[in-house]
């Protein structure tokens, strides 16, 4: 019973009575620079359905949730610099299509009522994460699920209940991976597998699942390297270079670049490159007839 803000469909039959998600098949979708936010009570708000596979992404995205459900539904390819501030849920989640991964960059969770991210099959990726004041960080979608996480380089601060909620590990599928992940009044990262009596700490590497070497069979087994830490890192730096502020773009047709598809903008478009550092292509055809050379950086 959720209702969508936006809705990334892939069948274009609007006469039909329900509308299909976008799939395998549907291409460049996204959403950028957009912030929204829920108003009033409306417990089944949701900003996003954003069920697609390949070349879509929503990045730079604030979501005010307020009392709506979720931020997003079903994600999928890749998204970044995304921040959910109240809401039930930041992100519900299952398979991607078509059961490709996914992966979330340089994003935050602060105040959700029940968890962060409610997943299962879905393969959730995370980089540079940054999830606080609420219930879980990772729970499940439905009972049993399998799950494979991947998280690195992430902040959790004041998780009340357990952090991530593991499925059955005895499952080849069932996968936990962490690497370099700050914790600060998390005592339960993973409920009856590993618990931590330290404020603050750092769990430095982390496996749970089935694991291969050059010298045995696959096993199921946990690997474990924890630290404890006086305090949290203030900020993640993220390994993506920013866009440069808008006052240092310049548009090429200052350099006499046409792009109407005509004309030959091959030599205009070197001065420009010569000559500037950020360049800014408005919407055109520009055809080239020999290598254009950029500077290193």
């Amino acid at each position: 019973d959720a209702k969508y803000m936006f809705w990334f469909i892939g069948d274009k039959d609007y006469e039909a009575e329900e509308p299909k998600d976008a799939d395998a098949a549907t291409f460049y979708s996204a959403i950028s620079n957009i912030d929204f936010r829920i108003e009033g009570t409306h417990p089944g708000a949701i900003c996003i359905r954003a069920h697609f596979a390949q070349h879509g992404f929503v990045s730079h995205c604030h979501f005010d949730l307020g009392n709506g459900l979720a931020g997003l539904f079903d994600v999928g390819n890749e998204m970044e610099d995304l921040t959910f501030v109240g809401g039930t849920y930041g992100i519900v989640c299952r398979m991607c299509s078509p059961g490709w991964p996914f992966a979330l960059l340089d994003s935050v969770f602060d105040g959700q009522k029940k968890a962060a991210v409610l997943s299962g099959c879905t393969g959730f990726t995370g980089f540079r994460l940054r999830i606080s004041n609420t219930p879980q960080a990772f729970g499940r979608y439905l009972p049993g699920v399998w799950e494979k996480l991947y998280l690195e380089d992430c902040i959790l601060e004041n998780i009340s209940q357990e952090a991530i909620v593991s499925g059955d590990t005895t499952r080849v599928i069932e996968q936990t991976n962490l690497k370099n992940i700050y914790c600060k009044n998390v005592s339960a990262l993973i409920r009856q597998t590993l618990e931590v009596t330290d404020e603050c700490y750092l769990v430095e590497d982390y496996v749970s699942g089935y694991l291969y070497s050059d010298t045995a069979e696959e096993q199921n087994k946990q690997v474990a390297k924890i630290h404890t830490i006086e305090e949290l890192p203030a900020q993640l730096e993220s390994d993506i270079p920013p866009v440069p502020p808008m006052e240092q773009w310049v548009s090429v047709k200052q350099y006499g670049v046409v792009g109407d598809g005509e004309t030959d903008d091959t030599q205009a478009l070197q001065k420009a490159l010569d000559a500037e550092q950020v360049l800014y292509f408005p919407q055109g055809i520009y055809r080239i007839s020999d290598t254009l050379r950029m500077s290193p950086d």
